[in-house]
């Protein structure tokens, strides 16, 4: 998608720093709007080194009645390694199946699944609140998720009754080389924007910075975009002043939060 000349984000210079896979949705949009995106993808997201959980939750799926998944990515390596194994999705099929936001359900339909389940909040508090009105009690659930991750999901099924297995499926890593991306990136104007969605694209970006002797002039004067309060919390951990949370955990919402805090500037 070309810029727009003149468009809302005209002069504005937005660092993504989203896995290259996934920014591409968010980089477009910013860019229609005439901002000059600068990609500094701050995490990748690879298969565990220690496959052996998320192998078992496979192996034993006909023993499950739920199968949760929290992000697009959840689905995407699971799935991978269930080709992997030579496995197909007829087990996953007779499960009901837990979507958390929509694009992680667009990422089971492309794959031939359905969510049976999406809940209205977009984080785990809201996916207990709607599943409680299901009755888990007995309920035995396959929840595959990153290497690290928030405990609430989980706790909370395990305290209404459900028999939770916990299988870490991927983990996300810092690029070789990021400060190097960082400090190129940076070797222009000052950021506008900095966006950040994920607790890991924090840490890794503020690491690599530092390394990069960069860190003051990439945080100097840009407004930190946080797409959720779990990574808006690591953020102002690390001494971040965040100036954008969207109402919505999405690449959309978060444009159009830009968008609209740009427009209280003019």
């Amino acid at each position: 998608m070309k810029p727009a000349s003149g468009g809302p984000l005209s002069g504005v210079r937005v660092v993504v720093t989203r896995a290259k896979e996934q920014s591409v949705e968010l980089s477009a949009m910013l860019e229609g709007a005439g901002a000059k995106v600068v990609s500094v993808p701050a995490i990748e997201t690879v298969l565990p080194e220690d496959t052996s959980g998320i192998d078992r939750g496979i192996e034993n799926l006909s023993s499950y009645d739920y199968a949760v998944f929290t992000s697009a990515n959840s689905v995407r390596f699971l799935l991978l390694r269930m080709a992997e194994l030579g496995r197909g999705l007829e087990g996953l099929r007779r499960l009901r199946i837990v979507a958390v936001g929509p694009k992680t359900a667009q990422a089971l339909e492309k794959n031939g699944l359905k969510a049976d389940v999406v809940p209205d909040e977009f984080v785990a508090e809201g996916t207990v609140s709607a599943l409680s009105r299901e009755g888990v009690g007995g309920r035995k659930f396959l929840y595959p998720r990153a290497e690290t991750a928030r405990e609430v999901l989980p706790d909370a099924l395990r305290k209404a009754g459900a028999v939770v297995d916990v299988a870490v499926a991927y983990r996300t890593i810092a690029p070789k080389g990021l400060d190097g991306i960082i400090k190129d990136a940076l070797a222009g104007d000052m950021p506008t924007v900095i966006t950040f969605t994920s607790s890991s694209t924090v840490r890794n970006f503020l690491d690599a910075a530092a390394k990069a002797g960069a860190a003051g002039k990439a945080l100097s004067g840009a407004a930190i975009v946080c797409i959720g309060p779990v990574t808006a919390k690591t953020a102002e951990d690390a001494g971040l002043k965040v100036s954008i949370i969207p109402r919505e955990y999405t690449a959309e919402s978060m444009f159009s939060a830009i968008i609209d805090y740009f427009k209280g500037e003019k």
